[in-house]
């Protein structure tokens, strides 16, 4: 089983394009999970699904399906005001509006990357290509007092 979790999946602004994990899910049942919070850049909005791609049934034995209902019975639910924003704000997103946000990751991520290069014991191996981070690696030699 694999448990995926794509809330950036629409934060890819580099030449590999974002590939879901459901894609694989003859080899292996995957469990996706998502949310609106960084697609709309609303932190704090808990509000998100779980997509199950199982097509031969190995949840469902296994009554993973059945323990993801449970949880769901037992979990807070997202405030009232979100869930009742939740059409417009989808129905009333522009495209530009997605477009420019990328635009701002893309420019940030640059700024970032080159800024760590000229930091003695820092390396950024790999330009970062999407979502909100970037990797480091530390060379604690350069850190000593």
């Amino acid at each position: 089983m694999v448990i995926s979790d794509e809330v950036y999946e629409y934060f890819v602004f580099g030449s590999k394009p974002f590939v879901p994990m459901g894609v694989f899910g003859e080899i292996a049942p995957v469990v996706t999970l998502g949310g609106i919070s960084k697609r709309w850049m609303v932190p704090g909005w808990k509000l998100g699904w779980i997509a199950m791609t199982d097509p031969k049934g190995v949840l469902r034995r296994k009554k993973i399906f059945a323990s993801i209902i449970v949880y769901r019975g037992i979990s807070v639910d997202p405030a009232a005001i979100v869930q009742g924003a939740i059409p417009q704000i989808i129905a009333n997103t522009d495209e530009t509006f997605f477009a420019n946000a990328m635009n701002v990751m893309r420019e940030t991520a640059e700024i970032c990357y080159h800024k760590l290069k000229g930091i003695n014991g820092v390396t950024c191996p790999h330009k970062p290509e999407g979502s909100m981070f970037v990797m480091v690696k530390l060379d604690m030699s350069c850190f000593v007092a």
